[in-house]
């Protein structure tokens, strides 16, 4: 007696190929391909319309400016930025790097918050538009945080109380090899005070540019 071979869904007749691929998955596969394609030919016909420039102009327009010596507010800071000078260092209290210059910003920062924040809110919040030295000296690295000295003392600053005016120095690095500057526009962010996604604890989060200045970059004299 002859026994029929009962065939396996999606195998060849008189092969050991593997199974072919079920028309559900083909069509799952077709229908992403399909929605990968549309997305590229979305984005084509804005780069064609020059909608990516349009989006940005319409950033770059939204973006508030003062004058030196305006406060400038970003939530929770009032900031306002004062003079800019370039420097190879400030001994005693930042001595010199071989191959680099001093950036720095006199500046007049309150938090306008209701509870006291760390430094580093600032630091992050402040983006000078020049090339500046980065972490470990990497070619493509992320660029040094700006460092907050204190008039009063030269010391780092490390909080901020609410309502207590600080007048403080920020201060970068800069390789030499860059074109000296004449002037620097640094641009302010500022947070929303809210609670994390994960608990009900509330903190400053949502880091967005708000406001910029231009300051002209003078050349710091020593006495």
């Amino acid at each position: 007696m002859m026994t029929q071979q009962v065939l396996q869904p999606g195998r060849k007749p008189g092969t050991d190929d593997e199974p072919l691929p079920t028309a559900c998955t083909t069509r799952r596969r077709s229908r992403t391909g399909l929605g990968v394609l549309a997305a590229l030919v979305v984005v084509g016909i804005i780069s064609l319309l020059g909608g990516w420039d349009i989006i940005l102009a319409e950033r770059d327009e939204s973006l508030a400016s003062v004058s030196p010596g305006e406060v400038a507010h970003a939530d929770p800071f009032d900031v306002t930025f004062l003079r800019a000078f370039h420097a190879t260092d400030l001994d005693p209290v930042i001595r010199p790097k071989s191959g680099k210059r001093l950036l720095l910003i006199s500046l007049e920062v309150v938090n306008t918050g209701k509870t006291m924040v760390s430094s580093a809110l600032l630091t992050r919040a402040l983006d000078p538009d020049l090339p500046l030295a980065t972490m470990n000296d990497e070619p493509d690295g992320q660029a040094d945080p700006a460092e907050l000295y204190r008039f009063q003392d030269a010391q780092r600053q490390g909080s901020f109380q609410p309502g207590l005016p600080q007048y403080l120095l920020a201060v970068w690095w800069q390789n030499e090899a860059e074109p000296l500057p004449t002037e620097v526009t640094v641009t302010l962010s500022g947070y929303t005070y809210r609670e994390s996604f994960l608990s009900s604890d509330k903190f400053w989060y949502d880091r967005e540019a708000k406001i910029s200045v231009t300051l002209p970059m003078e050349e710091l004299k020593k006495r």
